[in-house]
């Protein structure tokens, strides 16, 4: 066993303990959600059929829209429920309301949780949206790992664009040929 390494793990875990923060942690890492850049909150009624969900998705390029009554979010639906819950079954589009498809009580983020936190979330659930909440539990926006990507794309330009190139970056032969 490597003394050397076992006593590093230990330093590192007793500088948790205490509060320090690794020097190797990422800044942005700790950034609220709440301060990213916002786009309109895209919502619908419960009541609403499904394919003006699907609509108003389509319409903002948006991969889901918080299902919303009285400034209460009741549920979440995305592009997975369309592909999970609505085609599979053949359900009308019309006839088929948001209260019947969307996922109800999602997970969702306060505007105080950082970063790090909204991805773990996403990351150990595999979610590609989580509903952002105010103080008041009401909806305000939508974090989505698209627009995460996109703000470390802007925050650190040098560094995304002087990346070394993937080694196998380019295009594949299908075909085997």
């Amino acid at each position: 066993m490597d003394l050397s390494s076992a006593s590093e793990f230990a330093d590192e875990y007793q500088d948790w303990l205490e509060g320090h923060r690794s020097s190797r942690r990422a800044q942005w890492l700790d950034i609220p959600v709440g301060q990213l850049e916002r786009h309109p909150l895209l919502a619908i009624a419960p009541d609403r059929a499904v394919r003006a969900a699907i609509e108003a998705m389509n319409a903002h390029d948006c991969g889901a829209v918080m299902v919303v009554r009285d400034q209460e979010l009741l549920g979440i639906f995305t592009e997975r429920d369309a592909l999970q819950r609505v085609l599979p079954q053949g359900l009308d589009l019309d006839r088929t309301t948001m209260a019947e498809v969307m996922t109800s009580r999602p997970d969702v983020l306060a505007e105080s949780a950082t970063l790090a936190q909204a991805l773990r979330i996403m990351a150990r659930a595999r979610y590609r949206h989580l509903p952002v909440l105010d103080a008041q539990g009401r909806p305000v926006a939508m974090v989505s790992m698209r627009r995460i990507i996109q703000f470390v794309c802007e925050a650190f330009p040098e560094e995304i664009l002087n990346a070394p190139p993937e080694r196998h970056s380019g295009t594949f032969d299908l075909d085997g040929g």
